[in-house]
C-alpha cells in the first residue's frame, strides 16, 4: 500500500468512526469535502503515559551502583569521510570524531531524569568565563590539567591557549561552520572579531558586535573543537585522532568498524565507565534490528533502527528483557521542511502559492503515515507529538503552538489543513486549474527511508490539490551546490549560485538557541539561508524585515523579551511561509538492552555532543541482559 493509500485509507476510518458516534450531518458533510480539514482532534499534548499497556521504561538513576569497566558494543550507520572536524562540519566528521575524540572550550550541563535541562554551560576546556558588560569581550580560563592523548606525538601534553588559538586560525579558515562565529567584511552577522592569548591558561575573543547565543554557540556540538597543535605536521588528523575528549580512536578500519578506548587522561575523573565501545558500521537497517536481536547491538539511542521504529514492540516481545523508552523531550529540530526557488517562472513568487502548499498538508496524516501515531496505538503505545513551526516543539516557551489559535493568531490558518483555502488562494494567484513545478529532493538515499517517504507523501498531498511537481532526484553534492546553497548572498553576487525554480524537501542540522536558528536561517547572511524574497526577487537578499528583526534577536540578552521576538518571527513567518516546517515534531521511540544502565537519565539542550553529555554516565551492567554474568 502507497503512503498516499494509507492517508486516504486513514481519512475513510476517521469519517466513519465519526458517524458511527453521532457526529452529525453537518460535522459529518464537512469531513467528507475534499477541502475539509478532517483532523481527528490534534496531537497528544505529552507528558507521556508510559504506553497504553505499560510498555514503555522510566529512566533510573543507577548512579550509586555504577562501576568501571566493560565494553559497549554499539554501531554506526554510516563510515567516516575523514577525522578533521575543524574543516568540516558535517555529521559524517563531526559524530564520528569530534565527539568522542575532542573537546570544546564549553560543553552543556545536562539535566537529570526528571528534571531537564536548563540551557546553561559548563566547562570543558575552559574553568570559567567571563563577559563583559559591553557585551564585545570574552575571556576565558583554560584547565590547566586538561591532558591531551597520551600517545606520541601529544604525550599526555597538557593543553594551552596557543592550542586554541592554533585551531581557531584552522577552524575559521576552513570549516563552513564558522560562518555562525567569526566575523568579516563578507561575513558580518557573525560576532567574533579576533582572538587573544594573553597567557597559556587565558583565551581572549573581541566581539564586532553582542551575539545573546555566543557561550551556545561555544557549547554546540557541530562547532569549534580544540585540537593539539602537533595537528600541523606531528600527526594527519584526517586520519588520526590525538584530543582531549573521552575516547580515543584505536582502531579503524574503512567500511567495517571503529574501536574506541576509554581516554585516561579525560578531565572528568572516573569518566568514561566503559573501557571500550566496539562500533561496527552497519548501514543496513535491518542487519542493525538482527544483530540488536542477537546482543551484537546493546542500543539503537536515536530510535527505530533507521526506519524500524514498528519492529520496536514485537522485537521487544520476542525478547522481553529488553527495554522500550520514550526519547525524554520533543524534537527541537525542523529537520524536514520545504523552501522554495525564485527564478524563472517560479509560481512561488507568490506568497500565496507558498501559503497554498502549506495547506495542503495534513498534519494528522503525517502523525499515522510517518509517525505511526495509529499504528503504535495499536501496538499499546501512545505517540507524543505536537505540531511544528520554523521551530520544533523542543524549544519549550520559545515554540508557540499553532493549535492553540489565540495565541497564535489568525496566522495558524497557514498550518492548517484546508483545501478548499488552498485552491483559493491558488486561483488568486492566477492559477485557478493549478499548475506544474519542479519538486527536487535528495536522491542518493543520504537521508536514509524516512526522508523518502516523506517525499512520496508530500508529492501525492500536492498532486492531490492540483499543485503538481515533477520529481527531479539529485545527488547529494550536486543537489547542496545547486538548491540547498543556491542563494547564498556573497555566491549570489559572485555568480557561482544561480538560484532555482520551484521547491525542495529539506534536511536541516540542529542549532544551539532559537536565536541562532533564527540568524542562522532567515538572515540573509545565514550559513543555512535557503532564499526568501516577499515581492520574487533577489532572494538571495532575504526578507528585510526578517533581516531586521533576526539581528534584533540576537542582540537581545532579556529572555522573555528574547521569547516574544522569537513568537513575532514565527507568526510572520508563517505568514509568509517563506518555509513549509516539518509536519509535526514527535517523540520517537528507543530499545536497548538493560545491560546498558543509566539510559535516558541526563538530558541536554539541542546540538548536544551525545558522547560527553548524555551518554557519559552510561555504565555496564553485567548482571542484566544480554551478558548476565553472575
Amino acid at each position: 500500500m502507497s503512503y498516499w493509500d494509507q492517508v486516504l485509507n486513514k481519512r475513510v476510518s476517521r469519517r466513519r468512526g465519526l458517524a458511527g458516534v453521532g457526529a452529525g450531518t453537518a460535522a459529518a458533510a464537512l469531513l467528507a469535502a475534499c477541502g475539509g480539514d478532517d483532523d481527528d482532534g490534534g496531537g497528544s499534548t505529552g507528558g507521556g503515559t508510559g504506553g497504553i499497556l505499560g510498555l514503555v521504561a522510566k529512566p533510573e538513576d543507577t548512579s550509586g551502583k555504577a562501576k568501571a569497566g566493560g565494553v559497549w558494543k554499539h554501531f554506526s550507520r554510516g563510515d567516516a569521510t575523514h577525522f578533521d572536524s575543524l574543516v568540516s562540519d558535517t555529521s559524517q566528521v563531526v559524530s564520528i570524531s569530534g565527539y568522542l575524540g575532542y573537546s570544546k572550550l564549553l560543553g552543556w550541563k545536562t539535566g537529570k531524569y526528571p528534571n531537564l535541562f536548563d540551557g546553561s554551560s559548563e566547562g570543558q576546556h575552559a574553568t570559567s568565563w567571563e563577559m563583559s558588560p559591553d557585551k564585545l569581550t570574552l575571556t576565558f580560563k583554560l584547565r590547566p590539567d586538561m591532558k591531551f592523548d597520551p600517545r606520541p606525538p601529544t604525550s599526555s601534553r597538557v593543553a594551552d591557549s596557543e592550542d586554541v588559538a592554533w585551531s581557531w586560525k584552522k577552524y575559521i579558515a576552513n570549516n563552513p561552520g564558522a560562518k555562525t562565529l567569526a566575523y568579516s567584511a563578507d561575513n558580518s552577522a557573525a560576532a567574533i572579531e579576533s582572538i587573544n592569548t594573553p597567557d597559556k591558561n587565558t583565551v581572549i575573543f573581541k566581539m564586532h558586535h553582542p551575539d545573546s547565543s555566543i557561550i551556545q554557540l561555544f557549547s554546540a556540538a557541530d562547532k569549534f573543537y580544540v585540537f593539539p597543535r602537533e595537528a600541523e605536521s606531528g600527526f594527519d588528523p584526517r586520519k588520526e585522532i590525538r584530543g582531549a575528549g573521552p575516547w580515543m580512536l584505536t582502531e579503524y578500519v574503512p567500511s567495517t568498524r571503529f574501536i574506541w578506548e576509554k581516554n585516561p587522561n579525560y578531565f572528568k575523573q572516573g569518566r568514561p565507565y566503559m573501557d571500550r565501545v566496539e562500533v561496527p558500521i552497519v548501514p543496513d537497517p535491518a542487519q542493525q534490528l538482527a544483530q540488536f536481536r542477537t546482543g551484537n547491538i546493546y542500543s539503537d539511542v536515536m530510535g527505530g533502527f533507521g526506519g524500524f521504529q514498528l519492529e520496536i514492540v514485537p522485537t521487544h516481545k520476542e525478547l522481553p528483557e529488553t527495554q522500550i523508552y520514550e526519547v525524554p523531550v520533543y524534537p527541537e529540530r525542523n529537520i524536514w521542511y520545504m523552501t522554495f526557488g525564485y527564478d524563472g517562472n517560479s509560481p512561488f513568487k507568490d506568497t500565496r502559492m507558498r501559503q497554498a502548499m502549506s495547506m495542503m498538508i495534513d498534519r494528522d496524516a503525517y502523525a499515522d503515515v510517518i509517525d505511526n501515531r495509529d499504528k503504535f496505538a495499536a501496538q499499546g503505545l501512545e505517540l507524543q507529538w505536537k505540531q511544528s513551526t520554523i521551530l520544533g516543539a523542543g524549544w519549550g516557551d520559545y515554540w508557540l503552538d499553532p493549535r492553540d489559535e489565540g495565541k497564535f493568531g489568525p496566522n495558524h490558518k497557514y498550518l492548517k489543513h484546508n483545501l478548499d483555502e488552498a485552491k483559493k488562494l491558488m486561483s488568486a494567484a492566477g492559477f485557478p486549474s493549478g499548475t506544474n513545478f519542479d519538486f527536487y529532493w535528495l536522491s542518493d538515499n543520504t537521508f536514509g527511508a524516512l526522508y523518502n517517504n516523506i517525499v512520496q507523501l508530500y508529492h501525492a498531498m500536492f498532486n492531490d490539490a492540483g499543485l503538481k511537481g515533477e520529481l527531479k532526484g539529485l545527488p547529494f553534492n550536486q543537489w547542496v551546490d545547486q538548491i540547498v546553497q543556491g542563494y547564498f548572498y556573497k555566491e549570489t553576487l559572485a555568480g557561482t549560485r544561480k538560484g532555482y525554480s520551484g521547491a525542495q524537501l529539506m534536511a536541516e542540522r540542529p542549532f544551539a538557541t532559537p536565536a541562532n536558528l533564527v540568524a542562522s536561517t532567515l538572515h540573509y547572511l545565514g550559513g543555512a539561508f535557503h532564499g526568501m524574497s516577499p515581492n520574487g526577487n533577489e532572494a538571495h537578499k532575504g526578507d528585510p524585515k526578517l533581516n531586521e528583526m533576526s539581528e534584533k534577536l540576537n542582540a537581545e540578552f532579556d529572555r522573555q523579551k528574547s521569547i516574544d521576538l522569537t513568537h513575532e518571527i514565527i507568526r510572520y513567518t508563517t505568514q509568509q511561509s517563506y518555509y513549509i516546517p516539518q509536519g509535526t515534531s514527535a517523540k520517537q521511540f528507543q530499545l536497548i538492552w538493560p545491560v546498558l544502565s543509566g539510559f535516558n537519565m541526563d538530558t541536554s539542550p539541542p546540538n548536544f555532543t551525545n558522547w560527553a553529555d548524555n551518554w557519559l554516565n552510561f555504565w555496564i551492567d553485567d548482571t542484566k541482559a544480554p551478558i548476565k554474568k553472575t
